[in-house]
């Protein structure tokens, strides 16, 4: 038994090993930082229906909130990395907030992640996001997934 599960558990960081090495490789082309936004790496483990997810990026950082609604001010710009191909992303902002001018009561403030506009990307585990984001700023992600089965539409 205590070999089986050590076996086994040696099995588990191998891959875990190889894995990193493998990430590790495929990032050396790219820069550690673009004009001081230092990198961020988003890679989604290996799934059968990669085809049927998006993976939604947002850029921002934990503020100080209240009940007003708030949005960070930037955008993504995709650039290639010269003489690989390979794509990556760049947020770029200036850390301006804009926000609703709505009456607050004290109970409302507290601390929130502010966010500029989202990028969607396609789900893919054999090629890692690499995201650059301005010192200061967290990267975040989320995934989405078809949920049910395709129908057809209806005519009228």
């Amino acid at each position: 038994m205590f070999r089986a599960v050590a076996l086994a558990l040696g099995l588990v960081c191998a891959a875990a090993s190889a894995r990193a090495g493998a990430l590790e490789d495929y990032l050396k082309p790219f820069p550690a930082a673009v004009d001081g936004a230092p990198r961020h790496v988003i890679a989604p483990p290996a799934r059968r229906d990669e085809e049927a997810r998006k993976i939604e990026i947002r850029v921002g950082r934990v503020m100080n909130v209240d009940c007003n609604t708030r949005g960070l001010i930037g955008r993504f710009e995709e650039k290639t990395l010269e003489g690989w191909g390979y794509s990556y992303l760049v947020f770029v902002t200036r850390g301006e907030v804009v926000q609703t001018m709505m009456a607050c009561p004290e109970t409302t403030k507290r601390k929130g992640f502010v966010a500029g506009p989202p990028h969607l990307a396609r789900y893919n585990s054999r090629a890692p996001l690499a995201v650059y984001a301005p010192e200061g700023y967290e990267v975040r992600y989320r995934v989405f997934g078809v949920v049910g089965e395709e129908r057809p539409a209806g005519r009228r």
